[in-house]
């Protein structure tokens, strides 16, 4: 691992211009009235800060009105995958203990037969394995070990990188590599190697009852609205910890994560990983039909947020809640949008806006 920090060519502050700003922020408050999401968190800057942090509405409003603030907590949904799961991931391999151009059999010895042993690492983390998006809930409702069984016998449906098809299921896996391999929990690895050195004190799986009063409402099942409390459904039924979602955190700890990127690895003296292996993790690759890096996105159908100013060399990823996280190592910024566009009727559009915003924060 290499131990000295490297320097990184950042945007100046004035990118985030009151005029810009003004943009962002009448955006905002222009979906907030439409019902597009009751609230949200914006956090945007460079490496060495975050230059511009707001919170606009409420976090919940029913049964009661509860404003959003930079200290809400937000269901992360999908942002898990590359910041807890991939991020995980490529610290094993910076640590050589994974190698992402190996078979997953290597890592997960059920992982075998009808071409299954073809798949490696890397198609997982590029979602080009030929596994499906998802499986049958039913499959989680007996215990982790059943679910563990079906998945590995999960038939493929092309072969490995011949299609992208973006898939939990390959991030299930990938959270079940870094648990055995590491010989912790994903929950305890990533809070070990990621969040704490980093200062991520708000970011976690399964927040406890002081983060939970901060957390967001997403939707609402028998007990009521889920706060603190994964919405996914097949994390749910896993405990609330899995490598494709289950992830809490605030915006301005992923401004902390996305300043790290920026800085090749290392924020404030604390280096989670080399500037090699971030640089592998970030840098896209073709995929059938768009871009993605290792663990990211980055051109594909799924990239509405990114906007229409970031450069080749951004990466980022959005959540089925309504969260949202660019990074664009070229231009040296990041924009974190985090909302909670489910509550309270499961109605709200986030995705376009979020591009909007984008576009206006990255403005030439």
């Amino acid at each position: 691992m290499i131990a000295h920090a490297l320097l990184v060519l950042v945007i100046p502050a004035q990118a985030f211009d009151p005029d810009k700003v003004a943009a962002a922020s009448a955006l905002i408050r222009e979906a907030i009235t439409q019902g597009k999401t009751p609230g949200l968190v914006a956090v945007a800057g460079d490496g060495r800060a975050a230059l511009w942090r707001q919170a606009f509405g409420n976090r919940q409003v029913k049964p009661v009105v509860e404003p959003a603030t930079l200290e809400t907590v937000w269901d992360m949904a999908s942002l898990t995958k590359p910041v807890a799961t991939a991020t995980s991931v490529w610290i094993l391999a910076d640590r050589g203990k994974v190698d992402p151009d190996q078979p997953v059999a290597r890592y997960l010895p059920d992982f075998k037969g009808d071409g299954r042993e073809k798949v490696t690492v890397r198609h997982l983390l590029t979602h080009t394995s030929g596994l499906p998006a998802g499986n049958s809930l039913e499959h989680y409702k007996a215990g982790k070990a059943a679910a563990r069984a079906r998945l590995c016998a999960t038939a493929l449906q092309a072969p490995p990188g011949a299609k992208f098809t973006y898939s939990d299921l390959g991030f299930i896996l990938l959270g079940w590599i870094v648990e055995d391999v590491s010989g912790q929990p994903l929950d305890r690895f990533a809070r070990d190697n990621i969040f704490k050195p980093l200062g991520m004190n708000d970011t976690g799986y399964l927040p406890d009852d002081a983060l939970k009063a901060r957390c967001a409402a997403t939707g609402a099942d028998g007990g009521g609205w889920l706060k603190g409390r994964v919405h996914d459904p097949r994390a749910n039924l896993m405990g609330g910890v899995a490598g494709h979602a289950g992830l809490f955190s605030t915006g301005p700890d992923m401004a902390r994560y996305a300043r790290m990127v920026l800085n090749k690895g290392e924020l404030d003296g604390a280096r989670i990983m080399s500037a090699e292996a971030l640089g592998r993790m970030i840098r896209p690759e073709e995929v059938p039909g768009g871009k993605r890096a290792p663990g990211w996105d980055s051109r594909t159908g799924y990239s509405t947020q990114r906007g229409a100013h970031l450069s080749d060399k951004a990466v980022g990823h959005g959540g089925f809640t309504g969260t949202s996280m660019w990074i664009d190592p070229e231009r040296g910024l990041f924009i974190v949008l985090l909302a909670t566009r489910l509550h309270p009727d499961g109605k709200g559009v986030v995705n376009p806006l979020f591009g909007a915003v984008a576009t206006a924060l990255s403005a030439p």
